[in-house]
């Protein structure tokens, strides 16, 4: 009976009815403890990611899936953990990094509970540790459940098995929360989850990318990895910054350096964004004595000062790194150890706020230029683009002398803070008229770009520009009329300079004409067909040679970025000089003089090696021999005498047999096909598919001195060295080859002409006369179509879209910045 009036009592009635008190046990004890300090798989991650640290990991690796809940793995090469330890490594309370309380005023580890993989245990369904040090022969793998060794499968041992590993420790966490249904239904998405868990990763790889520490993240379902850093002693924080939070923002940071304080034993360094940018939260990394913590007092300081600087709904980005005397420091205060206690921490943060607001102030004086930034971007501090109002070199090619620009305080700044007074700073800061908001819409700034209306060449009277004017008036420039191309093609190979070779565009894979007919290429076949390569993109070939993937990652580390932008969305004013290689292109309201010649040799050498191995062919019909080429090549070599046939013959056979010697590897590499027997030259490389349409890409005039070249600047000892310098052969035989220079006349052969036309009365003054007009309209001929060439085939195939050409820092000495928009309307102001 007094257990049906126990049952029919009211749940407050039962909540307050006396009960004894008792101990609870041991797994209620570690499941209660370890969802304190366990909230969700991004502080799992955490406390992996700090024991990998501890171990002295230099690459970590994380593979989450659903997040983390399904399945939470972490990786790294650190120094790995002893087969004795394991049977302890779960086990609450212990811990190689404390030995005493005391130990905790010096403590420099990240942990010192051993709690962490104990309340992990705790609420996974399955845990294994895969682990090996540098002295061990063998890996040992670990299963846990609820803080202690358990076999594998049912009926086995529980004792650590040997297995094969790698130097580290491999840890792998399953099913989380599985046995805590309140905590796992409080979770959010898997997406939130992950997004939270890369959070985490990415702030301990921008704090570490400087330190040598690399991290990799992906999605257990995908093979693309969604962070990923390197892990190099030369990487530097702000590259961190700059791989995991894009150029947007690293272009805009200031460095804070040099924040010390003796008497309150502190040091700080980082990066702050500047009063250029901002967005609609703020971000903040902050580290205590590389701890990934919380501190609400530095932020709501740092957020107090930039409101004073930034536009309403701004936020900045700050990333802040803090050394603070160990002895000072209470790590000991959060569960999750989010946050630490210090001494003076009023005091730290006042002064490492004023340091900030100083450094911005100064970096705000010496960069009023970025406030036009979002319109001009070629401002960059890496362009180097020189101001050529005062007279231009002769040859861009030559060096330009200017004054180096000095190392700036931030990393899109220039030096103007530090006193250098060089030519970029100068046209940097006249650049500055007001913040973007006030300019849009001022007619300075306005980018005039209208190729189709009106170009350089349009201002000159000529034939040949009336065909290209009708070719740009007629909408499109890469779409002309087949009429219009007809006329091109006929232009092109009237001005040919190889008399007797037809050059016919084909596969690699085989030398057979496209025509059913076997004939030669008709001229509307070449039109349809370079009308639609023309259009498209140029991709990378599959190469798995190291020497190759090395040239090509030479290329992507040399890139000037800015440049970049510049090359790839120009806008081609026309050539200014086809002798001097100098030629004018606009990007956005500024006008830039090029050298024409050394982009297109770069452009080249990096067509080569990106289709290094696939490249497409130009037949030659009929096949020049090489002993005719390499003659005719040594004829005009300075060095050997002209009357020495015997050296002539000896060199010309050392060439010939070098050249047919290696003809079975340049053919399979770089598709110049060479034939051992006839000893002839089949074909040669197409670097731009559908180029007949404007030309070859390879100058058929430098074809005599590209064999010798080859055989003689080819370094065929190495490999890397020998794909190097012969793409670079290749690349200068595309170099533009101007056409001859009429000949100059001199007094004393105008006065010898007058006698013999005084003295031959039967000479046909009035032929001769024709004769003149026809050389002199046969070069302005040749003249226009290698202009076109210069333009059509080569600046028009550097856009992204097409063959997405990379110029290098090096090429930014060929660049001089000519005029900018809004200085010429300051001119026009003051007239």
């Amino acid at each position: 009976m007094a257990d049906e009036t126990e049952q029919q009592l009211s749940p407050e009635a039962e909540s307050s009815r006396y009960r004894p008190i008792k101990r609870l046990d041991e797994s209620v004890v570690n499941r209660i403890a370890a969802g304190e300090i366990i909230h969700r798989p991004a502080n799992a991650l955490k406390e992996l990611i700090e024991n990998s640290l501890d171990a002295g990991a230099t690459l970590i690796r994380i593979t989450l899936k659903e997040g983390g809940i399904k399945m939470l793995q972490i990786q790294d090469n650190g120094s790995g953990i002893q087969p004795s330890d394991l049977p302890l490594l779960c086990e609450r309370f212990a811990t190689s990094k404390l030995r005493d309380f005391g130990d905790l005023e010096n403590m420099s580890t990240f942990g010192f509970r051993g709690e962490a993989l104990a309340s992990i245990s705790y609420v996974t369904a399955s845990m294994n540790v895969v682990s090996k040090t540098k002295h061990q022969d063998c890996a040992f793998r670990a299963y846990y459940a609820n803080g202690s060794l358990t076999p594998s499968k049912p009926g086995q041992s529980a004792d650590p098995k040997q297995c094969a590993g790698t130097d580290g420790t491999l840890i792998t966490a399953e099913d989380l929360f599985y046995n805590v249904p309140q905590r796992r239904r409080a979770l959010r998405s898997a997406a939130d989850e992950y997004n939270r868990a890369l959070d985490v990763v990415s702030k301990y790889a921008v704090h570490y990318g400087g330190k040598g520490v690399g991290f990799v993240c992906r999605k257990a379902s995908s093979n693309a990895t969604d962070l990923n850093t390197p892990s190099s002693p030369t990487n530097s924080t702000l590259d961190t910054i700059r791989t995991l939070h894009g150029n947007a923002v690293a272009r805009e940071l200031v460095q804070l350096k040099g924040v010390a304080d003796g008497n309150l034993g502190f040091q700080c360094h980082g990066w702050v964004s500047g009063a250029n940018w901002s967005s609609k939260r703020t971000t903040m990394l902050c580290f205590i004595n590389n701890r990934l913590v919380d501190c609400p007092l530095l932020k709501r300081s740092i957020e107090a000062l930039y409101a004073t600087l930034l536009p309403k709904g701004g936020h900045p980005w700050v990333y802040l790194s803090i050394t603070v005397n160990p002895a000072n420091v209470d790590v000991n205060v959060h569960p999750t150890k989010k946050e630490v206690h210090f001494l003076h921490e009023e005091e730290i943060v006042e002064h490492i706020c004023q340091d900030v607001q100083k450094l911005l102030a100064g970096a705000n004086s010496s960069r009023t230029f970025t406030f036009s930034q979002a319109v001009l971007p070629i401002l960059a501090p890496d362009v180097g683009v020189t101001s050529a109002s005062s007279a231009v070199a002769p040859r861009v090619t030559e060096h330009v002398s200017r004054p180096p620009l000095g190392e700036a305080t931030s990393s899109s700044s220039s030096s103007g803070a530090s006193g250098t007074h060089s030519p970029v700073n100068s046209v940097r800061k006249s650049d500055s008229s007001g913040p973007v908001s006030s300019s849009k819409g001022y007619p300075q700034h306005l980018v005039r770009v209208d190729a189709k209306t009106r170009t350089l060449d349009a201002m000159f009277g000529s034939k040949a520009i009336g065909k290209k004017r009708a070719l740009e008036s007629d909408g499109l420039e890469s779409a002309p009329s087949d009429a219009t191309m007809a006329d091109l093609a006929a232009d092109n190979e009237a001005s040919t300079s190889v008399p007797h070779w037809a050059a016919n565009v084909e596969s690699s894979a085989s030398f057979a004409n496209t025509d059913g007919d076997g004939g030669s290429t008709s001229v509307g076949s070449l039109i349809k067909r370079g009308r639609e390569s023309l259009n498209v993109r140029i991709s990378d070939s599959d190469c798995s040679l190291t020497s190759v993937r090395h040239l090509r990652a030479q290329i992507s580390k040399a890139q000037h970025r800015n440049l970049t932008d510049v090359v790839q969305n120009h806008t081609f004013v026309g050539v200014v000089d086809l002798r001097k290689g100098l030629s004018l292109v606009q990007h956005e309201t500024r006008l830039l003089l090029v050298n024409h010649d050394a982009m297109i040799r770069e452009f080249a050498y990096q067509l080569v090696l990106r289709q290094f191995g696939s490249l497409s062919r130009i037949r030659l019909d009929p096949a020049p021999k090489l002993d005719d080429l390499v003659r005719l090549a040594l004829q005009d070599t300075v060095g050997i005498p002209e009357d020495d046939s015997g050296s002539i013959e000896a060199t010309r056979e050392k060439i010939v047999q070098l050249l047919v010697g290696n003809a079975e590897m340049i053919q399979e590499y770089f598709s110049v096909c060479l034939d051992a027997e006839k000893r002839t030259i089949e074909a040669l490389p197409s670097l731009l598919s559908g180029s007949g349409v404007y030309g070859s890409a390879i100058e058929f005039d430098r074809l005599p001195q590209l064999l010798v070249r080859m055989a003689t600047r080819v370094g065929w000892s190495d490999e890397q060295e020998c794909f190097d310098t012969f793409a670079r052969q290749l690349a200068w035989s595309c170099t533009p080859c101007p056409p001859p220079a009429a000949a100059a006349v001199t007094p004393a052969a105008e006065a010898a002409t007058a006698a013999n036309i005084s003295e031959e009365a039967s000479v046909d003054v009035a032929q001769r006369q024709q004769e003149e007009a026809r050389a002199e309209k046969e070069r302005e001929e040749e003249q226009e179509a290698s202009k076109r060439k210069v333009q059509h085939l080569w600046f028009d195939s550097m856009a992204k879209s097409r063959g997405k050409y990379v110029p290098s820092k090096a090429t930014n000495e060929y660049v001089i910045q000519v005029a900018n928009l809004p200085d010429l309307y300051r001119v026009f102001e003051r007239c």
